[in-house]
């Protein structure tokens, strides 16, 4: 072994051959590669290479951090212990490594970037000498060597004025700055943000900051995803579902084959705006022998098949509804006030006088009274005993024209009990003789009381005072009103003990208001933190509010929703409510799109719908509506599944790829300076 020692130093001049192989072996660096023209991008930037490295050619050597090894069928991980030795996760079940990152851009390494250099100089000072030999100063291809080839279509025109500086900083600088862009990697994306805007970080994936990353955090360049020079009919926005793929954690081959599960209540994720149960009416009520004229005959006959995009809606009232329900609102009237039992008088005949004059009763009585009067002076002057006259003057009890109850309306405005005669005889009495007197006014001050006059004039909108007078002035001499007509079109009408209004149609603005003075009244009286004058406001708006019998038999149809759903810090008792009266806003869903018109064009308007849409018939769809909560939703229809997508878009069959159902960018626009334009000639 000495001699073999001794030997290794033997050769002349020092020359030792073990060195000269452990130089193929770096000691130091594991990643060292002198031979190769390009350097891991990753190792350039943060020392922190891939056991790959580039290929030859440049590109990236993988985005994995080993390449299992398939043995006794099993995959067994590869990776090296300088980089850490097999990882605890393992392969995946497909042979893939589980640890993957983005690819990354290689870097010529300074020897490399010598050689080019070299030749570039050589090939650019041939290249000189002969455009000076062949082409002369005018010749329209002399710096066509220059041209990496013409912009797309949407891109050409923004060039015309500064030509390539217009997205390359470094054409409008000198020689040096030309020279150090040939060792820098171009980076046009400051340009293209001068027009480009985006609802969220600019370089963020997606434009956005997700709470679960699924990508990477590293900052994005435009020309990342899109590239130039392709020709003007290019279409540079795509990308490729490989592209998808290098970023996200979750990989599929494609759509119909891994994509991962929709929600388990998609597309029907909140409660509808109408209480319209689609298995009832059509497995029930439109099989009636009765409504079959009526009766529509598929799901375009209420539904806006012409308009259909991303959501098909429904035609409205008076084309899907009115057939059937058309006549039904009318008979949902509204009391306003109703005169109650009293157990005593409290109301000034002398101001009733004088503000109403005398009722026919009592003229009636007055007649007789002075007929009396001259059938005695007759018998004065006949010296006659005059007959008793009957003493008109009422010795018996009190007792009322009416034996109700009060109103929920008097009673919130009023402040009392609706069941408690002593607490509400004062107080309704008084009202009485006041709008006997004013009118309408008395009402309308205690309703703005209550929340505000906007309120009050929606609320009472139509209502004469004039009968509101005369209602008040039978009601104070204890008589039940006397209505010159019957109310046979609606609207405000005076009834023996009551004042009703009866609703015109769908839609009455009268009924609406009233609902969301209710609505109002028990929120404000929530804020002032009463409960008896809250529980009042709630029984009056919950009497409006009631499917079988509140007004209008709005909220039959329409949706009551509780705002506060979503606020664990709210009291959670229903007491911000608000009606839905029109389609909710479409759920955002900034990065999903679907339109439902092509679907419907193949599958045919008639019957496409239920080619998708498939009927639950074991949901409860109206136990959903028994409470405020919108997110106790059960839908008439099952979810869709991608199995569903899949019958069609599948391979070999319609496009699966990822950019026909989702977008990249979160809200995508131009910004104002890339509108305008310079009209100077």
């Amino acid at each position: 072994m000495s001699n073999g020692g001794a030997g290794r130093k033997g050769f002349g001049m020092g020359f030792d051959p073990w060195r000269m192989f452990s130089s193929i072996t770096p000691l130091d660096d594991d990643y060292e590669r002198p031979n190769m023209a390009y350097r891991c991008g990753r190792e350039r930037r943060w020392a922190k290479p891939c056991p790959n490295g580039p290929t030859v050619g440049g590109k990236c050597g993988g985005t994995s951090e080993c390449a299992p090894h398939l043995k006794d069928g099993r995959y067994e991980c590869r990776l090296p212990k300088w980089a850490g030795g097999p990882c605890a996760d393992g392969p995946l079940p497909d042979g893939s490594c589980c640890r993957t990152r983005p690819p990354c851009v290689p870097n010529l390494t300074t020897r490399a970037v010598r050689n080019r250099l070299s030749i570039i100089a050589a090939a650019a000072a041939v290249a000189v000498i002969g455009a000076f030999l062949s082409f002369s100063p005018n010749s329209a291809a002399w710096f066509s060597s220059l041209d990496p080839g013409p912009l797309s279509g949407a891109h050409a025109e923004f060039t015309e004025d500064q030509g390539c500086a217009a997205c390359h900083e470094a054409h409008s600088l000198d020689a040096g700055a030309w020279f150090l862009a040939a060792f820098t990697p171009s980076d046009p994306t400051a340009k293209c943000l001068s027009c480009h805007s985006f609802a969220g970080p600019e370089r963020a994936a997606h434009n956005a900051t997700f709470a679960r990353a699924e990508t990477t955090g590293a900052a994005l360049g435009c020309t990342t995803c899109h590239t130039e020079h392709k020709g003007a009919m290019a279409q540079i926005a795509g990308l490729s579902d490989t592209q998808c793929n290098v970023c996200h954690e979750t990989k599929f081959s494609n759509f119909s084959s891994g994509h991962p599960a929709f929600a388990k209540t998609f597309p029907h994720r909140q409660r509808t705006a109408v209480q319209f149960d689609h298995a009832r009416h059509m497995n029930v009520h439109f099989e009636d022998a009765k409504v079959a004229d009526k009766a529509p005959k598929s799901c375009a006959g209420c539904h806006k098949v012409d308009e259909a995009r991303r959501r098909v809606a429904p035609a409205g009232f008076d084309k899907s509804c009115a057939a059937c329900h058309g006549d039904q609102m009318a008979g949902r009237e509204m009391v306003l006030l109703r005169l109650p039992e009293f157990d005593e008088n409290l109301i000034d005949a002398d101001d009733v006088l004088a503000a109403c004059g005398p009722t026919a009763e009592q003229v009636e009585a007055l007649e007789e009274r002075n007929e009396a009067l001259a059938a005695h002076i007759e018998a004065l002057e006949a010296e006659e005993e005059p007959e008793e006259a009957e003493d008109d003057e009422d010795d018996d009890e009190y007792e009322a024209v009416s034996v109700d109850e009060p109103d929920p309306l008097a009673a919130f405005l009023l402040g009392f009990d609706a069941d408690d005669m002593e607490s509400y005889g004062e107080p309704l009495q008084s009202l009485i003789g006041e709008m006997a007197e004013n009118g309408i006014d008395p009402l309308a001050e205690r309703i703005g009381e209550a929340t505000d006059e906007a309120h009050a004039t929606a609320a009472l909108a139509g209502l004469g005072p004039e009968l509101v007078k005369r209602v008040a002035c039978a009601w104070a001499a204890n008589l039940e009103y006397e209505a010159p007509a019957d109310p046979d079109f609606g609207g405000w009408y005076g009834e023996a003990t009551e004042i009703r209004y009866k609703p015109l149609g769908h839609g009455d603005p009268v009924a609406r208001a009233w609902i969301e003075f209710s609505i109002a009244a028990a929120g404000a009286a929530n804020d002032e933190g009463d409960e008896d004058a809250m529980e009042r406001a709630v029984a009056f708006r919950d009497t409006l509010l009631d499917r079988k019998s509140g007004v209008g038999a709005c909220t039959k149809c329409h949706g009551v929703n509780d705002r506060d759903a979503n606020d664990a810090a709210a009291d959670g008792g229903g007491l911000d409510l608000e009606i839905s009266w029109a389609l909710p806003p479409q759920r955002n869903q900034p990065y999903g799109k679907f339109n439902h018109a092509p679907h419907l064009n193949m599958l045919g308007r008639d019957f496409g719908c239920k080619q998708c849409h498939v009927m639950a018939e074991e949901a409860d769809y109206a136990a959903s509506f028994s409470d405020y909560n919108p997110h106790s939703f059960v839908s008439n229809f099952a979810a869709i599944t991608p199995g569903t997508c899949a019958e069609c878009h599948a391979t070999g069959q319609v496009r699966q790829d990822c950019l026909l159902c989702h977008e990249y960018h979160l809200e995508p626009s131009f910004k104002k300076q890339m509108l305008a334009h310079d009209d100077e000639p």
